[in-house]
Parts: C-alpha cells; sequence; structure tokens
C-alpha cells in the first residue's frame, strides 16, 4: 500500500519498511507495566530491531487540550526508551515522553500536570 500510495525510496529518498511486515502481522508484543486497562502492546518487528526511527505524522492533537504530540509517537519513543533500559514499557516511559513531546512545542508540564502519577516523573 505505502508503494501505491506514492511512499517509495525514489519518492522520499530513504527506504521505507513496513514495520509489521507485508501483511500486517510481523509483530512483537510488549508488556506494559502498570497498565490498567492495557496490557500489552503489539509493535512491528521492525521497530523494535531499529537503531533509529524516524515517524512523519501529520495529525496533532489541539494544542489547547494540552496535548500537542501524537499518540502514536509518544508511545513508539517510551517502548524505544523502556527497550533501552531493558524493562517493559510502564506509565514513566509514558509521561517521560509526553512531556518531552510538550516541551518541543514550548509547554512545559510541571509535576501537578501529572496528578497521582507525579512520584513517577522526580527522578527524571
Amino acid at each position: 500500500c505505502a508503494w501505491q500510495n506514492g511512499f517509495t525510496p525514489l519518492t522520499v529518498g530513504c527506504p521505507v519498511i513496513i514495520a509489521d511486515g507485508l501483511k500486517g502481522t510481523d509483530d512483537i508484543a510488549v508488556p506494559v507495566q502498570g497498565g490498567e486497562y492495557i496490557k500489552e502492546a503489539k509493535i512491528g518487528h521492525a521497530i523494535m530491531d531499529a537503531d533509529v526511527f524516524i515517524s512523519l505524522t501529520h495529525f496533532k492533537g489541539h494544542e489547547m487540550t494540552g496535548f500537542g504530540g501524537t499518540i502514536k509517537n509518544i508511545v513508539l519513543n517510551a517502548a524505544f526508551l523502556a527497550a533501552d533500559e531493558g524493562v517493559p514499557v510502564g506509565m514513566r516511559h509514558i509521561l517521560v515522553c509526553l512531556r518531552d513531546d510538550s516541551l518541543k512545542l514550548g509547554k512545559t508540564m510541571l509535576a501537578q500536570d501529572f496528578a497521582e502519577y507525579a512520584h513517577l516523573m522526580r527522578d527524571t
């Protein structure tokens, strides 16, 4: 589908890798530590093998809501952060990536913005 929509190495200037395989079935279940509603996330195998991941997306939450990045970017960055630490993705990873994404937009998040999860942000 990527090629049919014009995303080829020639048009984008770099390799185009379908992270979960040609049929969308090549994924890895990654545990979400402390997840209240989601216990695991399926991540494309190629993403977990990547040394670098660049995601170009056009959807953004409205800045006035306090959410300036895409959920996908925050979660993928959290998965990479957890993988670097050799641990399952936890709420701390997600919050750190949410904070970092907000900083890119010039919005500083304070401890009270994290409500009952503020204690997870003390050492980051």
